[in-house]
């Protein structure tokens, strides 16, 4: 998805990232691989492309984009928030394809159940184990607490949850002090 939008007010915003409910007042423009970001920071919800999370967690992956981007990675959400409906259609959908509910169950929370209905959690590219040995998953295990986000499911929890190295889930700073 590319080009560009009239935000209504003299803005052209591409999106790359696109902010719902537009209002008057309240921007913040941030700039990354020279794609424009505008925020406003009473937002409920952000897109990424398709993606959803809360404002906070949106206005924290920017800075911490833009924090990595300047030690040349890029971190790319591949899922936010997710409703219970769309829980149980992963569910549904992998049932169809002839797994068993014991092995679905272990990878998938159930609906009510996954932080990504919280709209605090992400999964980013490539959004499986094999992140755990890119420069990006190094760079998110040294910084991400400094933005506030941290593994949910770290190997250290993989005896009893899969190890997820790829979702990151954002507690917001004043949580983490």
């Amino acid at each position: 998805m590319c080009g560009s939008i009239d935000a209504t007010h003299g803005l052209s915003v591409h999106f790359v990232v696109y902010v719902i409910n537009m209002k008057l007042s309240g921007f913040s423009l941030f700039r990354i691989r020279g794609i424009e970001i505008i925020i406003d920071y009473s937002w409920f919800v952000i897109f990424f492309l398709g993606i959803y999370v809360l404002a906070e967690t949106g206005t924290a992956f920017v800075k911490m984009a833009a924090a990595a981007e300047k030690d040349g990675l890029l971190l790319i959400v591949d899922s936010g928030y997710r409703s219970a409906s769309y829980q149980t259609e992963i569910i549904k959908r992998r049932l169809a394809d002839g797994e068993e509910p014991e092995t679905i169950l272990s990878f998938v929370a159930p609906p009510g159940y996954s932080e990504h209905e919280t709209g605090r959690a992400v999964d980013l590219v490539p959004s499986d184990a094999s992140f755990a040995e890119t420069p990006a998953y190094r760079w998110m295990k040294a910084n991400a607490a400094g933005f506030g986000f941290y593994e949910s499911y770290p190997e250290s929890t993989a005896d009893s949850i899969p190890w997820e190295p790829s979702h990151w889930l954002y507690r917001t700073l004043e949580a983490t002090r």
